[in-house]
């Protein structure tokens, strides 16, 4: 086996880990914390898979994530990494068509982290691009990590159920 795809996949696993742990955290900015450490990894796992793009769209996640955490996010912020996600992107896509994927993704994800107010909202956004990189992750065979998105998906949806049957039972 190949050592760089090797090693694309021991870091997709180790951020799937993260952002899988990231859908127990109990306040939003607990959650972006663990899923800053997962974009970090990620991007190491894409330029280990040689996808990019994907390298491109998670450093710009986990900057992203470093404006939400110390409560820098603003519109002005969000329409800025969203122009440079499109615009680094498609400079960095090298996977044609497959290489919009993460791009999408990624805005999708900045839109949520700031428009989502609450940790429960935010999983809902993390649902969404969970599946998005699913796709992506089955389109460039990274299988490991295909397995590791529907793993998270299924704690998102798990954390979801958990923290409405929470709420219903506080009332």
């Amino acid at each position: 086996m190949d050592t760089m795809f090797l090693l694309g996949e021991v870091f997709s696993l180790l951020s799937a880990v993260c952002l899988c742990y990231s859908t127990f955290g109990n306040s939003k900015n607990r959650m972006i914390f663990w899923q800053s450490i997962d974009s970090v990894l990620g991007a190491l796992s894409n330029l280990f898979l040689f996808s990019f793009s994907g390298v491109v769209t998670n450093i710009l996640a986990a900057i992203r994530n470093l404006f939400q955490i110390k409560d820098k996010n603003n519109s002005f912020i969000v329409i800025f990494f969203c122009f440079l996600n499109i615009v680094l992107g498609l400079l960095f896509n090298n996977r044609e068509i497959v290489g919009l994927i993460p791009i999408i993704a990624t805005i999708e994800y900045t839109v949520a982290v700031y428009v989502c107010k609450d940790s429960q909202s935010l999983r809902i956004g993390l649902l969404i691009n969970t599946f998005i990189w699913g796709i992506y992750d089955l389109i460039i065979k990274s299988y490991p990590l295909f397995i590791a998105d529907s793993v998270i998906l299924i704690f998102t949806l798990f954390n979801i159920i958990r923290c409405m049957n929470k709420f219903k039972s506080s009332k």
